[in-house]
């Protein structure tokens, strides 16, 4: 992306949609989370991770992006932050740490769609979106996708969101790739 005559790196786009999310009124009581941890970018991470304090954004993914979706990447990732996904729901992240995330995923993306609707923040391709979930809390949605599963049906990550493909428990080293017992990431 320029900026002027200067083409901006993915490292200075990061910074620059943290910085204009701070400057959003309706952001002013998530600034203190967004300041907490550090955001790098990584060349390592296929989309965009949190360890509930650190933040690791892919440098391809965020290349991508345009200026609302990688706003509305770091919002995701700072929510995960903010409700503590990693502490609070540790009991759903030690029976399938995947679907853990993934039910997370679906509760804080209607957040973000229902907060900018008039587009200041927009969700990347891929991102859990259903409007069944509304209202709940991740533990009914991770209890409602853990019943499908068992029942054979695969969780409908994908289905508006061209997500798809792949088990949501699955191990470590996959798209889920960071979930190790002693360090836990949130992915995208």
């Amino acid at each position: 992306m320029l900026l002027g005559s200067k083409m901006l790196t993915e490292e200075d786009r990061l910074t620059k949609a943290v910085v204009r999310i701070l400057g959003e009124s309706r952001y002013i009581a998530l600034a203190g989370v967004l300041m907490i941890g550090s955001k790098t970018i990584d060349d390592d991470v296929s989309t965009a991770c949190t360890n509930g304090r650190d933040e690791k954004y892919g440098r391809a993914f965020v290349a991508g992006l345009t200026d609302p979706e990688l706003r509305g990447l770091v919002l995701h990732e700072n929510y995960h932050k903010l409700y503590r996904h990693l502490t609070t729901w540790k009991n759903l992240w030690d029976i399938a740490p995947r679907l853990a995330n993934v039910a997370c995923d679906f509760v804080i993306n209607l957040k973000i769609v229902d907060e900018n609707k008039d587009g200041f923040a927009v969700l990347p391709e891929g991102g859990c979106i259903d409007e069944r979930f509304r209202g709940m809390s991740a533990a009914e949605v991770f209890n409602i996708l853990r019943k499908e599963q068992t029942s054979k049906s695969k969780p409908r990550r994908g289905d508006e969101s061209g997500q798809g493909g792949g088990d949501p428990d699955e191990s470590p080293g996959g798209e889920g790739a960071g979930i190790t017992p002693d360090k836990v990431w949130t992915r995208w």
